[in-house]
């Protein structure tokens, strides 16, 4: 309960306020929203990782989907906003 309060003051104050602060509140909003859901993404993918036969055996695949997942999610966020 607590943190959903905490998750919707960010999401208020990054979206009231007007000016250079107001980015640094969005994206405090926008990591608080997509992190839980990206550990548990990242946790689900972990079973990848070792999965990979022969000479890329050594691969952490899932924790690579993982990262790219999240940075085309990102790209797209900044490219949006």
């Amino acid at each position: 309960v607590m943190a959903f309060g905490v998750l919707l003051g960010f999401g208020l104050v990054a979206f009231i306020r007007v000016g250079d602060e107001a980015d640094v509140y969005r994206g405090f909003f926008l990591n608080a929203l997509f992190a839980p859901p990206g550990c548990l993404i990242r946790w689900k993918l972990s079973v990848l990782n070792g999965k990979v036969k022969g000479k890329w055996a050594w691969f952490p695949l899932g924790t690579f989907l993982a990262n790219m997942g999240a940075s085309i999610i990102s790209a797209l966020m900044k490219g949006i906003s």
